[in-house]
């Protein structure tokens, strides 16, 4: 029986990391994935790679993840769009988490804007339509 240094369920962008970093320190490492190729999403998260946490100390391990993936990336000339991420408050307290991440961020110096609902509307006429509420948007560019 083949023994392993670490065993990874599910070949989603965390697992593929985790294994990446496994390897990279000489760790034997068995890989499970239920389909029959990776599909690159954990938790489906659409292939998005943001740094979204859980207060201060998490968001700043995520912000340190992106340098791995664009390392990555480069390393082996893979291709990815950077479109940049919108998050859309639908009452108070949406308004208020989303102004508290974009406190972290800023501490972080990490790229982040708030944008109120009329700036939201020019640049995304469509949302008319399903916004009902006054609201508050955190992009990221």
């Amino acid at each position: 029986m083949r023994k392993y240094d670490i065993i990874i369920v599910g070949g989603g962008i965390m697992g593929l990391s985790h294994a990446y970093h496994a390897l990279r320190k000489k760790k034997s490492v068995l890989l499970l994935e239920k389909n029959h190729s990776a599909l690159g999403a954990s938790i489906r998260n659409f292939g998005q790679i943001v740094p979204s946490g859980f207060g201060a100390e998490w968001q700043a391990y995520g912000i340190r993840s992106l340098y791995h993936y664009e390392n990555l990336l480069e390393q082996y000339h893979l291709p990815v769009r950077k479109e940049g991420s919108v998050y859309i408050a639908s009452d108070e307290d949406e308004i208020k988490l989303i102004e508290e991440l974009h406190k972290i961020n800023i501490a972080h110096s990490y790229p982040s804007e708030l944008w109120g609902r009329e700036q939201l509307l020019q640049k995304y006429p469509a949302l008319q339509k399903v916004m009902q509420r006054q609201g508050c948007i955190s992009v990221r560019k």
